[in-house]
């Protein structure tokens, strides 16, 4: 006679009890997602800025524009 194994059964607890719960914690997942885009683009154009400030010719600074529009693709 085979011995039957019994599987456990594992109960899959909810990680959140209620759809507020969720809602709460999606809520400050997205914000914080967008605190961190806004500070990206902050500290990007700054430093875009900061580039840009060190060219002193017109001719070379619309090339280095040029430039950084085609590497973000605009």
């Amino acid at each position: 006679m085979r011995k039957r194994t019994q599987k456990k059964k594992i109960k899959k607890m909810p990680i959140f009890k209620e759809d507020l719960e969720f809602e709460v914690f999606h809520l400050q997942v997205t914000n914080k997602l967008k605190d961190d885009k806004r500070r990206a683009r902050n500290l990007y154009r700054d430093e875009l800025l900061f580039e840009l400030s060190k060219i002193k010719n017109e001719e070379n600074r619309i090339e280095f524009l040029e430039e950084k529009y085609q590497q973000i693709g605009l």
